[in-house]
């Protein structure tokens, strides 16, 4: 079957063939499983929809209350997502360009965000009117309310920390002294202080506090290694976090500006820090797909929680008990700090599908995908049978699933990886047959002979004939032919 599916397809669809239509249907709205609008034409969705951008998410908020969450995306979106079951509730604009920053005002009514190209926009969350808010053409990055609403800061390329009025949507004014990119703004709890982290030359210069009212730079932190990407405040004030670019963040005393402690997490990019509400917990993510969650009281590393796609995006719910993980791939898991489990564990493919392959009477149809995860799905309903994690990734490493193939009788399905492995598979109970090793790159291709009896993978090295032992066998032990 066709290999690459859209490059951020979190879920397949089944749809009919134009020729197999006699006479214009008249329009039906279908649903999927979960109950949410398929696409005009499509019979059922393999997956869902449900808290999933095309892109990476790039920010999250919640509400207060926690019932909403908001999100971001380099797919150009700012969508609006129930917090309890995953639908989408609303979606702003389809911005064309990358949006980096998303904010909730206090009271839930509002919503910033900000993005490439100077786009900084304000949408009323019932009825989604925009406001647009004239800024310079320069990447924003980061957007923050001031806890009485009235004020949004933004952080941007064109080395500019600005305050904005946010009822006439004027300029306020611009933070001194600053020369460099702001990736990061957050206000502090009395909304006196807003805080920035700056893409600066000077490692000393990396993260300051600028009061509100003057516009003054009020306190310069201790060094950072590299910039500032992400900033929080404690919800007391007293404590200030700052994560920079390789896997760093720092605790800071806000009244005498001295580190408290340094936090060393993996040596690979970090991209976002959060605060629990209840000041116990705060939480880092980046690059390596760990979610890490850490004592504050003790600087420890309380627990860890691995996912795929780096995480790009952390907020926690206004209760302490959940926190949102936005990944590379797309994906917004939720997250219970208590157990350490998923809320809503993922229902398909963690990224792209790559491909897919019917069972021969048609009673299955497995797919495979950028998370290395084979999954077996009932046509009929859109459910998944089986999740196998044959070429699962490793850290680091794509390990995608990007070749499938059912044997003629449907007892074994053929998988090729960019693991440069193929694998056979007992379908029914998911257990691998047999590991295929030999070939040097990516196996893009395996194919059963008629009868059965023969395996075909093809990688851009080689293709190898292989013949598989009987199933009544285990399926090892098999003799390759070239």
């Amino acid at each position: 079957m066709s290999r690459h599916f859209s490059g951020a397809a979190l879920a397949l669809c089944l749809v009919f063939h134009a020729d197999l239509v006699a006479e214009t249907p008249v329009p039906v709205t279908r649903v999927d499983s979960h109950g949410d609008a398929l696409p005009p034409g499509a019979l059922t969705r393999l997956g869902t929809v449900r808290l999933r951008h095309a892109g990476p998410v790039s920010a999250l908020a919640f509400t207060a209350d926690g019932k909403l969450l908001v999100s971001a995306s380099v797919d150009g979106t700012v969508r609006l997502w129930n917090a309890t079951d995953g639908k989408e509730l609303r979606r702003f604009g389809d911005l064309a360009d990358p949006v980096f920053g998303v904010a909730f005002s206090p009271d839930g009514r509002m919503i910033a965000a900000g993005g490439s190209k100077g786009m900084l926009r304000l949408w009323n969350t019932a009825t989604g009117k925009e406001t647009r808010f004239e800024a310079p053409e320069a990447t924003i990055y980061s957007v923050a309310f001031s806890p009485d609403g009235n004020t949004l800061a933004s952080g941007s390329a064109g080395s500019a920390l600005w305050l904005w009025d946010v009822a006439t949507g004027k300029v306020i004014r611009r933070c001194e002294g600053i020369t460099r990119a702001v990736y990061a703004v957050a206000f502090s709890p009395d909304g006196r202080s807003v805080a920035g982290g700056v893409e600066a030359q000077e490692k000393d210069q990396r993260l300051g506090l600028w009061d509100v009212a003057t516009g003054r730079k009020t306190r310069q932190f201790g060094e950072h290694g590299y910039g500032v990407i992400d900033v929080a405040f404690s919800r007391d004030g007293k404590t200030l976090a700052s994560t920079e670019r390789y896997g760093k963040t720092h605790l800071w005393n806000v009244a005498g500006g001295d580190r408290i402690e340094l936090i060393k997490g993996e040596e690979r990019r970090a991209f976002s820090v959060a605060f629990s509400p209840d000041r116990k917990t705060f939480a880092t993510g980046g690059e390596d797909g760990n979610l890490r969650l850490w004592d504050l009281a003790s600087g420890k590393e309380r627990s860890t929680l691995t996912m795929r796609g780096g995480i790009f995006a952390l907020a926690f719910a206004g209760d302490g008990q959940t926190v949102a993980v936005g990944t590379g791939e797309g994906a917004i898991h939720l997250w219970d700090t208590a157990t350490g489990k998923e809320r809503r564990p993922s229902r398909g493919h963690e990224g792209a599908v790559f491909v897919t392959a019917f069972g021969p009477k048609a009673a299955s149809i497995a797919s495979g995908g950028a998370d290395g995860v084979i999954r077996l799905w009932d046509p009929a309903t859109g459910r998944v049978l089986r999740s196998i994690a044959g070429h699962a990734p490793e850290t680091g490493r794509s390990n995608g699933v990007i070749a499938l193939a059912f044997s003629p009788d449907g007892q074994r399905l053929a998988s090729g990886g960019e693991d440069r492995t193929a694998r056979l598979w007992d379908p029914d109970t998911g257990k691998e047959i047999q590991k295929i090793e030999g070939h040097r790159e990516h196996v893009s291709l395996v194919a059963f002979a008629p009868d059965g009896k023969v395996l075909v993978s093809k990688s851009t090295d080689r293709l190898r004939n292989y013949i598989p032992a009987p199933k009544s066998l285990g399926g090892i032990n098999g003799q390759f032919l070239g």
